[in-house]
């Protein structure tokens, strides 16, 4: 019992230390800030109510499938890759595959969750936040727009929200931050290429795939299915004199 209280004592202070040293470690961001908007974050994620955006229809993602351009394919290849797609991962994946040219490694090809992904969507807009000493919100603009109405309104809704839903606290000097609001839209393709093996041909056919490090966890993958993210994350925050 008394090695379990002093290990849970340990992992308590080594949490509080690395956390106090992310929270220093950038000059993009205020000592000290990152459990407060991570609490903001989250509650803007659940609040938020973008404009719907569509996925691709059935004929553009049959379009992409079969008529995909260079660069687009290039970049379907590096997400299939996953971490392998760069860095010494991939050097040593690709010295292998020139020493071993029969070797049971699975190449990068073009993905159900790649090419949805490189073929859909996306839509972003950043704000801008002020916040007084006391945590209200003096004022919330748009620093970068989205170009979709209503989509600019509801991110400025949403942290306006969220910033009134925090248990009071002081932030000294006021706070300015920046966020960004982003809806990813994609459609999975009907007929998908999977990895092969190195020197067969690539198997095209309809299939599925599950996705395990989707941002909110796994995510399946078939034929036609749509597929709509959010993501809602602090760019950046600074203290600013609001005396002034």
């Amino acid at each position: 019992m008394r090695a379990g209280i002093a290990n849970g004592a340990i992992d308590t202070r080594t949490n509080g230390y690395v956390r106090g040293v992310l929270d220093g470690a950038h000059d993009w961001q205020i000592a000290g800030s990152s459990d407060y908007y991570r609490h903001v974050r989250e509650d803007a994620r659940r609040l938020w109510r973008p404009t719907p955006i569509p996925p691709p229809t059935p004929l553009q993602t049959l379009a992409n499938t079969f008529f995909t351009d260079t660069s687009t394919a290039m970049r379907i290849a590096q997400m299939s890759a996953g971490p392998m797609a760069g860095g010494p991962q991939s050097a040593a994946a690709t010295a292998l595959d020139h020493a071993h040219p029969n070797s049971p490694m699975l190449q990068p090809r073009n993905t159900m969750s790649a090419r949805a992904a490189a073929t859909g969507r996306t839509v972003r807009a950043e704000i801008e936040v002020d916040q007084n000493e006391r945590g209200e919100v003096v004022d919330a603009r748009v620093a970068v727009p989205s170009g979709v109405d209503g989509f600019d309104d509801s991110a400025i809704a949403a942290v306006r929200r969220a910033a009134a839903l925090q248990p009071a606290q002081t932030l000294r000097g006021g706070w300015r931050s920046r966020w960004e609001f982003e809806v990813r839209v994609s459609r999975d393709p009907y007929i998908s290429a999977l990895p092969s093996m190195p020197g067969e041909s690539p198997t095209i056919g309809v299939t599925g795939e599950v996705e395990t490090d989707g941002p909110d966890g796994p995510v399946a993958h078939w034929p036609g299915r749509p597929h709509v993210q959010r993501r809602v994350r602090v760019i950046s925050s600074r203290v600013m004199d609001t005396r002034r």
